[in-house]
């Protein structure tokens, strides 16, 4: 259920009501986005929602809620908050060779066919990821829980995520037909 009311003049979108339900957690909205023909030039919208059950990335199933913000800042437009992650669970199977390594070693892509939205150059991120109860990986590779205190920075197209994992006593890593305590 969403309710959603806004109002619109030639220069400005403004949101006076939203609330609604989303995977189970409250969620509200409010703010204004001030333009001039196609352009922005004032973004001010804040957003809060309590607990909900999430499944990104695909297999990390969690409870989490928090408080974000789109504000712009000159000519550049930031994206702030906090999110909490209540509990949190991981147990998908992983290859090393095709998922994990493959990953880390792919680097990053760059893609100079495709022209660059001139609004998402000018986001910016500073949004603050950290774990309230433990996150369990219970998988092939990995019997741990973690708690995270992680930082999402830079810019929309390169993107940076900052922190600290920690690994509690006890957890076991499972690395070619070894265990690692």
């Amino acid at each position: 259920k969403l309710n959603l009311r806004v109002a619109l003049s030639p220069e400005r979108l403004t949101i006076e009501r939203f609330t609604g339900n989303l995977n189970g957690g409250d969620l509200k909205a409010s703010g204004f986005v001030a333009y001039e023909g196609a352009d922005w030039k004032d973004i001010q919208i804040s957003a809060a929602l309590g607990d909900a059950y999430f499944n990104v990335p695909e297999g990390l199933k969690t409870r989490a809620g928090g408080e974000i913000a789109l504000k712009s800042v000159g000519s550049t437009v930031e994206l702030t908050g906090n999110i909490k992650i209540a509990e949190g669970v991981y147990r998908e199977s992983l290859t090393l060779e095709g998922g994990l390594l493959g990953f880390l070693q792919e680097g990053p892509r760059i893609e100079l066919t495709e022209e660059r939205s001139p609004f998402l150059s000018s986001l910016r991120y500073n949004l603050a990821v950290s774990t309230v109860g433990p996150l369990v990986i219970d998988n092939n590779l990995a019997k741990v829980a973690a708690a995270a205190d992680l930082k999402l920075v830079g810019t929309y197209y390169r993107p940076s995520v900052v922190g600290r994992v920690t690994l509690a006593e006890g957890g076991q890593l499972f690395l070619n037909e070894r265990t690692y305590l």
